[in-house]
Formats: structure tokens, sequence, C-alpha cells
């Protein structure tokens, strides 16, 4: 089963990257939250069940017949790598599905950002000199600095 988990963090960090774009200060947050949301379902929930099922067996061995050997720990606890990507993955297309489809003005919400983002002068038009500028921030020799003011 994909972990619901790493699907709303990967939804709120891709939510968060069109809203308000990657150079956002709030981008790198969300992006963190969810590695670490992702992290702690890989390998220390995951192995926290792997030592619950031992204690059960242990208390099994130990206790046989005892009230206390009815009593079993959760050991299915988190995720395996799979069951991650799987879940972050589905958090990724269901998000941009959203933004591309079915959203509440039916707007195509990447388009427009990305119209805002060509439409310099603001006009409602894409010039052939705002057109050549904006796809300028995608040249390798363009400073680091002009990208990260981007704002796709």
């Amino acid at each position: 089963m994909p972990s619901s988990h790493s699907a709303l963090c990967t939804a709120l960090t891709t939510s968060v990257a069109i809203c308000h774009g990657i150079a956002d200060s709030l981008f790198p947050v969300c992006l963190g939250f969810s590695l670490i949301v992702m992290y702690d379902a890989i390998g220390v929930r995951r192995h926290a069940g792997m030592q619950a099922a031992v204690l059960n067996m242990i208390l099994e061995d130990l206790f046989q017949g005892h009230p206390i050997s009815q009593r079993k720990l959760k050991e299915l606890l988190g995720h395996t790598p799979s069951q991650v990507f799987a879940g972050a993955m589905l958090g990724v297309v269901e998000e941009l599905q959203l933004a591309l489809f079915r959203n509440s003005k039916n707007r195509n919400l990447f388009l427009d950002r990305m119209f805002d983002a060509f439409d310099v002068n603001r006009n409602g038009q894409i010039d052939f000199g705002e057109f050549v500028r904006s796809l300028a921030i995608f040249h390798p020799k363009t400073p680091q600095e002009t990208k990260a003011t981007c704002k796709i």
C-alpha cells in the first residue's frame, strides 16, 4: 500500500512549488519536511516494527502460557522504500492534476504561472522580446543570481 504520509507531504511540496515557486523560502521548508517524513517511514518506523516482531517472539518463548505472552506489539509499522516512493509519486501526480485540470476556477494554474513569468510588462500578451528574455533564464551562461530570481 502506498504511503499516505508521503503522498500528503509531496502534494504539499508540489503545491507550494506551483503556487509560490521553488525560489520561495517556503519550498525548501516543505521539501525538508517531506524528506524527513519519508525517511521516518522507511527507517525509524519500519525498524520499530521489526523490533516489535522480535520482542513478540521473545515474550512468546519466555512467558509461554502466561497472560503477558498473549499481548502482542504492533509489528506493521513503517513502509518499504517502494511503498514510500509510490506514495510520493501519487502525491505529485495528484497535485499536478489538480493544478493543471481540476481547480475551482477551471483554469490551468501552471500555465497561468508560466504566462505571468513571461509577461514582464503585464499587458496580457507575450511579445517576442519578453519571450526571448524569459527563455534566456534557461541558458547555461545565465548568472545564478538571475536564475534564482526566476519564479517559474
